[in-house]
């Protein structure tokens, strides 16, 4: 009866999402909104990039006009032009990812790096701390990186600081619930 409790609960709080174009799916909680938005990123041919992102928030947490996201997950999928892939970078991402955030946000700082496995794919787990201009309050953010020669990803997990502990109940759902749909992510 507990478990059966546990479960309409579980599934009262959660919702399932699948994106679009069948990139990734996920549980997410039922009471947020979801946004998409795709862009091209020009720079030397051939390495225009596709961006797709997937924006989860609390109702009030993002301003799309600003693409600010106070509390939430924002799940970026960049994707070379079609008939390319990406060699040379893969090894370099996550680090080149970490010193883009740090010079886009002023105020903050890297305090931790884990080795961890978003569907049976090798990834990293950054977390940052720091506050700027935009936040309110101290905010941490968790980041999971990976790359492969179809995609680099990244997901961030926002959330200002004084509600963390709040938040990881959501970011523990949305992690283990991620499954790639992208060519099964590529393992290696």
């Amino acid at each position: 009866m507990q478990k059966k409790r546990n479960n309409e609960q579980f599934t009262a709080r959660f919702a399932p999402y699948e994106h679009p174009q069948k990139l990734f799916s996920m549980l997410y909680p039922r009471d947020w909104k979801t946004y998409q938005h795709n862009r091209w990123e020009y720079n030397e041919d051939p390495d225009s990039t596709y961006i797709q992102t997937s924006i989860f928030a609390p109702p009030g947490a993002f301003n799309p006009e600003t693409g600010y996201l106070a509390s939430g997950i924002r799940v970026m999928f960049f994707r070379p032009r079609n008939g390319y892939v990406w060699n040379g970078i893969i090894d370099r991402w996550p680090a080149a990812f970490k010193q883009r955030m740090l010079r886009m946000n002023h105020g903050f700082a890297f305090t931790d790096s884990l080795s961890i496995a978003l569907d049976q794919i090798p990834s990293r787990l950054y977390t940052a701390i720091g506050r700027n201009e935009n936040v309110s309050e101290v905010e941490l953010d968790r980041f999971i990186i990976s790359a492969q020669p179809n995609y680099l990803l990244s997901i961030e997990f926002a959330c200002p600081n004084s509600q963390a502990n709040a938040y990881d109940q959501y970011y523990e759902v949305i992690q283990k619930s991620f499954r790639f749909g992208l060519e099964g992510g590529t393992r290696n």
